[in-house]
């Protein structure tokens, strides 16, 4: 009874490491598919992380730890590109919100804005970002002519806008 159940329990474990030699074949030919696409073009996001999966897979944390890093910073520039890109100015569709800045910040903003321009009347608001949200983007709408076009240290002069002065922080 004992070499039957012994030649059970081998043809069971030969079974499931077939399968997974299978799989892992497959894993490395579909690696090696992309490394060589990889050699020759960018990748596509899909086709990085599958990369990074499969080299994880195949060779551990290891191996796939240089690639993880390369997406990350491909990632982060991503992200600062699409950031930088919606804090360029104003458009017409913009959302905002309460700039919910202590009272003592906004006076100080006040009192610098006054040295450089002739304002009648100012709404200073937070513009609703989707990129790096916790860098808020604010937007100065003021009335009133310009006395000097040298704006004070952190201010865009935005031409969208009567007089439109985005705020960065």
């Amino acid at each position: 009874m004992l070499p039957r159940l012994d030649a059970a329990w081998r043809e069971q474990v030969f079974s499931a490491w077939r399968q997974q030699y299978a799989a892992a074949r497959q894993a490395r030919a579909r690696l090696q598919a992309i490394e060589a696409r990889a050699a020759t073009e960018p990748l596509p996001p899909e086709l990085s992380w599958e990369r990074i999966e499969l080299t994880l897979n195949l060779h551990g944390d290891a191996g796939a730890e240089p690639l993880l890093r390369g997406s990350r910073a491909l990632a982060g520039a991503d992200l600062l590109h699409h950031a930088e890109a919606e804090r360029r100015g104003v458009e017409d569709d913009d959302s905002f919100m309460p700039h919910g800045l202590p009272a003592e910040e906004v006076e100080r903003m006040r009192r610098e804005i006054a040295g450089f321009f002739d304002v009648t009347r100012a709404c200073l608001a937070r513009k609703v970002v989707r990129y790096l949200p916790e860098r808020p983007y604010y937007v100065l709408g003021a009335d009133g002519p310009l006395r000097d076009l040298g704006a004070p240290r952190g201010v865009r002069v935005t031409p969208r806008l009567s007089l439109g002065m985005a705020l960065r922080r």
